[in-house]
């Protein structure tokens, strides 16, 4: 059950660095005097999606929660992780994974992006997979 509260305040990281990351895409736009850095608009976008669609299974999870008849809320969530439907949507975002993992990859090899930039990255895609991995563990036990 714990580990569900480590899982929200991984997904608060990651909503964080996507806001971040908008702003800052925002501001070089409305600059118009700098360019992003290669591959650095396609990894964010890869890196804002998954999460996106991590919630969105999470919504489904807390729906099908509300719907059971478990007295506990959380032991619903965690019964309602271990549905089909909700390991199907963490399996899906777990393999989409694998692109942010190969953009993560790539960041490292590309000399435009800051050492900031590939660390923060590489961190998110730390908390990404950790979060995922939690998540398909608490849905299995």
């Amino acid at each position: 059950m714990a580990m569900l509260f480590v899982v929200a305040g991984c997904l608060a990281f990651l909503f964080v660095s996507t806001f971040v990351w908008a702003l800052r895409h925002l501001q070089l736009y409305s600059s118009g005097d700098q360019e992003a850095p290669e591959g650095l608009l396609k990894a964010h976008a890869w890196g804002a999606a998954i999460p996106f669609f991590l919630v969105w299974v999470l919504i489904i999870a807390s729906v099908l929660a509300l719907l059971s008849s478990n007295t506990s809320g959380l032991e619903s969530l965690v019964s309602a992780l271990s549905t089909t439907v909700v390991r199907a949507g963490l399996v899906v975002c777990t393999l989409a994974t694998g692109m942010v993992f190969v953009l993560c990859i790539r960041g490292w090899r590309i000399p435009g992006w800051s050492i900031g930039q590939k660390l923060h990255y590489s961190a998110f895609t730390a908390v990404l997979v950790f979060s995922l991995v939690c998540l398909l563990t608490v849905g299995a036990g």
